[in-house]
């Protein structure tokens, strides 16, 4: 790892590495996809019919206004890999084998200009081995591919910063205008590293004309056009979807709690290191911490960050993290973004460490010999029950992390119960049916049975029924004839929540005659549960 050549054979080999794992890791798991991801998958298989069947310019007029609510670039994403493997969840989740590759190659130039090529080497291990970033590896979410973004926009930020202004500007432009499309919270996660990194130049060349305003004309040249594909069509939708999901009646359904009380900051604090950093990463980034204040007097015993780039590093994880922090509505995947900043740094440090302690190399191999170890057993070893090594809250290995789990494979019969309602619908001559479920399960629910239908190109379409909770019986039962040519019904506890109960309620309703429906079939479930599908009379 001395010299560049060493560095790149290195940095190739652990790059294969978490691509071969992320590849294994899909390919024996078989969980349907939960409620976010079933959705992008639903509009991503109308995308990839409108292009196969249409054309490009059907396919930009759907791109346009796919999702209404939602920035949409995680839809179209899969579609080569539609063309080339075939549709399905699998195809759609070897996205992030590209991101994989992007994010820790762009992280690795990164940080070579910040802290160091061996520092940015070990930095590339953190991250790919923090819980968190491991388990949205696996998931076809946002999450990922607004990181790499991320990544990119630093990666650039910092080269216009020292010099190369024309094509890191036509970049970062770029980056941008993805990153909006990725997600409508792209800016929270880069705008005070760039606003510290715009401050900083124009502090040192004083001249507006000449740097910055080029540079900036050149970014919303590039940014506006591309993001304007689909923001000129649903600013106003996405704008009021932002301050429900942020701060209105969605964000406080979502929400653990007062975001001032001190027991909801800490419990998602915990979460955050847990969950997101892992504990290894967590103790890390103590011992860094300690380290550097102990140690930041002496100036032979410095972090190997210069002065500015240190608060760049500062200003990308802080703002983000105290906005998080405060939300209404908190999620630990939210915080995905900022991440890379904490592995630099804990790369920095543990480098700095490193070099000036006897046997530090070592230390640093056996650190990561213990992160990848901690990373193949939450991967595919754990099992509920099995090894957990826990200490004052840390979680330093169990087998319960959340989104880094092993793969499940089981087999979820949803498939079949499209087919069901599919195949009689067509027999009864019902040209759109619709078909009401009536309660709300992680690995079965109306988004992914949308999914599916959209997969067969079925007309068949699935929906919540969200009833208030003052509605009378026979409101409800009327409401629910009028707006369902099929009833789903589960048995069992399908979970908390107004849905379910007003499954108990249907169900009570059918067999008292109070819903004029008739049983068609039934599907055993893996927990040993029975799903029944009903017919309208």
């Amino acid at each position: 790892m001395t010299g560049n050549r060493g560095a790149m054979v290195a940095l190739g080999l652990m790059i294969t590495f978490f691509v071969v794992a992320t590849v294994v890791w899909v390919n024996i798991d078989s969980v349907p996809p939960l409620w976010d991801q079933a959705q992008y998958l639903q509009e991503s298989e109308i995308l990839y019919h409108t292009l196969r069947h249409r054309g490009p310019v059907a396919f930009l007029s759907a791109f346009s206004e796919t999702l209404k609510i939602k920035a949409p670039l995680i839809t179209a994403l899969p579609l080569p890999f539609y063309f080339l493997l075939g549709e399905g969840h699998l195809s759609a989740r070897y996205v992030n084998v590209v991101f994989i590759v992007l994010a820790s190659w762009y992280l690795f130039r990164l940080g070579e200009m910040l802290v160091g090529r061996r520092a940015a080497l070990l930095s590339v291990v953190l991250l790919n081995t923090f819980p968190l970033v491991a388990g949205m590896s696996r998931q076809f979410l946002v999450e990922y591919g607004l990181m790499t973004l991320v990544i990119i926009w630093m990666y650039y930020l910092v080269r216009w910063q020292r010099g190369e202004e024309k094509r890191s500007s036509w970049a970062l432009g770029i980056t941008l205008g993805l990153g909006m499309l990725m997600k409508v919270t792209f800016p929270l996660y880069v705008a005070v590293p760039t606003a510290l990194a715009l401050t900083q130049k124009a502090l040192r060349q004083r001249s507006l004309r000449q740097t910055l305003l080029p540079s900036l004309a050149r970014v919303a040249a590039v940014a506006i056009p591309i993001a304007g594909i689909w923001y000129f069509k649903n600013w106003s939708s996405v704008g009021g979807f932002v301050m429900k999901a942020g701060y209105g009646e969605w964000a406080h359904a979502f929400g653990k709690g007062s975001v001032f009380s001190l027991r909801t900051v800490g419990a998602y604090w915990l979460d955050l290191i847990n969950f997101g950093l892992g504990g290894y990463g967590f103790l890390l980034l103590v011992i860094v911490a300690c380290w550097v204040g102990f140690w930041l007097r002496r100036s032979e015993n410095r972090l190997d960050v210069a002065g500015g780039d240190f608060f760049l590093l500062m200003a990308w994880w802080i703002v983000p993290w105290l906005a998080l922090t405060f939300a209404v509505s908190k999620d630990v995947r939210f915080s995905m973004p900022y991440l890379p900043a904490l592995a630099l740094l804990i790369g920095a440090g543990c480098m700095g460490i490193a070099r000036r302690r006897r046997l530090g190399m070592a230390g640093l191999g056996l650190i990561a010999a213990l992160t990848l170890f901690n990373y193949m057993y939450y991967s595919f070893a754990a099992r509920p029950g099995g090894i957990e090594l826990r200490a004052a809250g840390l979680i330093l290995i169990s087998g319960g992390l959340s989104w880094a789990r092993p793969p499940t494979a089981e087999h979820w019969p949803n498939e079949d119960i499209v087919v069901m309602v599919a195949a009689d619908a067509a027999q009864r001559g019902v040209a759109r049916p619709t078909a009401t479920v009536m309660f709300s399960y992680p690995q079965l629910n109306s988004h992914n049975l949308n999914y599916l239908a959209a997969l067969r190109e079925s007309a068949v379409r699935f929906n919540h029924f969200w009833s208030p909770a003052t509605e009378s019986p026979s409101e409800f039962a009327l409401r629910v004839r009028k707006q369902s040519n099929y009833l789903l019904t589960k048995s069992g506890l399908p979970g908390k929540g107004l849905v379910n109960e007003k499954s108990a309620e249907a169900l009570g309703l059918l067999h008292e005659g109070g819903l004029p429906f008739d049983r068609i079939g039934a599907v055993r479930l893996p927990d040993q549960s029975e799903v029944t599908v009903f017919r309208r009379k």
